[in-house]
């Protein structure tokens, strides 16, 4: 992590300006499997248009890993949507 200052928070959405439109599904389930081999994390940053298909399976993979008291990093958010 570096600290914040504005022109790496400029280089960062620069960077994300440059991707491609999303098509298709939002399986957040799949990346939350995909990131299973960092669970050691501090934390996650998902990127995400905000509209997951499949929200209630999320919640219930993380709801099963804290109820058998396996670590769970906490889960930071970022959605760039353009109305």
């Amino acid at each position: 992590m570096m600290p914040t200052e504005p022109e790496l928070l400029e280089d960062a959405q620069n960077w994300v300006s440059k991707w491609p439109d999303a098509v298709g599904h939002t399986s957040m389930l799949s990346a939350f499997c995909m990131a299973d081999d960092h669970w050691n994390a501090d934390c996650w940053y998902v990127l995400s248009d905000g509209l997951a298909d499949d929200p209630m399976q999320c919640l219930e993979f993380i709801e099963t890993r804290i109820r058998h008291q396996q670590r769970t990093p906490v889960i930071h958010t970022v959605s760039d949507t353009h109305a």
